[in-house]
């Protein structure tokens, strides 16, 4: 289920923290390590930070709510 025009988001703040594939982004947030489809990720901001691997990104509520964050 891919974002549409419209979905509820919400923004957290992650490190990339590993391989990536085609499809999704492995992210650290706040200790867990979790596979970031890039169809649920509406918009992101980065890297910034002292190690340039932080991130800002709009994730949709569905996937946020599926993997415990909202």
């Amino acid at each position: 289920m891919a974002w549409r025009k419209g979905d509820e988001v919400i923004e957290i703040e992650a490190r990339m923290v590993g391989p990536k594939t085609a499809k999704a982004w492995l992210i650290d947030l706040d200790g867990r390590e979790l596979w970031l489809p890039k169809s649920q990720a509406v918009n992101w901001v980065g890297p910034y930070g002292d190690d340039m691997d932080l991130y800002t990104f709009e994730v949709t509520d569905w996937w946020a709510g599926k993997n415990g964050i909202s």
